[in-house]
């Protein structure tokens, strides 16, 4: 049995692969080239290579505190364009509601900024399905 099987093996691998002998080559059934010998090494190219320390450049070496680095991404200007296009938005969505008009009102840079801050602490510590007791 195993006679029949090392036949039917080495007559299937002659007909999968053609070999290229001159170029040293072995082209596969499915087109993919094995070589024969492997490739000469080389250098790395002198572009792969990293020149500078990792870590924080310019402004973000002062951020020493989660609020500073915060600041870094969503300072007062991003907030206020959030705030800007928010409370028009709200003021159309509360003509449409006639009772608990108290939960509709305008937002101010600081409750932007706090829901920014909450968002984030939430997905960064991967307690977003927990209640808020236990937060």
């Amino acid at each position: 049995m195993s006679d029949c099987y090392s036949e039917i093996s080495a007559s299937e691998s002659d007909s999968e692969e053609k070999q290229d002998v001159d170029s040293g080559e072995i082209v596969g059934k499915d087109g993919c080239v094995w070589l024969q010998k492997p490739k000469a090494v080389r250098s790395t190219p002198m572009l792969n290579i990293v020149k500078q320390k990792p870590g924080p450049k310019g402004n973000g070496c002062q951020a020493d505190t989660p609020m500073k680095s915060f600041v870094l991404f969503f300072d007062y200007t991003v907030i206020t364009v959030f705030v800007t296009w928010t409370n028009p938005k709200i003021e159309n969505v509360k003509a449409s509601y006639t009772s608990k008009r108290g939960f509709l009102y305008n937002i101010s840079v600081t409750e932007i900024h706090t829901l920014i801050g909450i968002l984030l602490f939430l997905g960064s510590t991967n307690i977003s399905k927990e209640s808020t007791e236990s937060i």
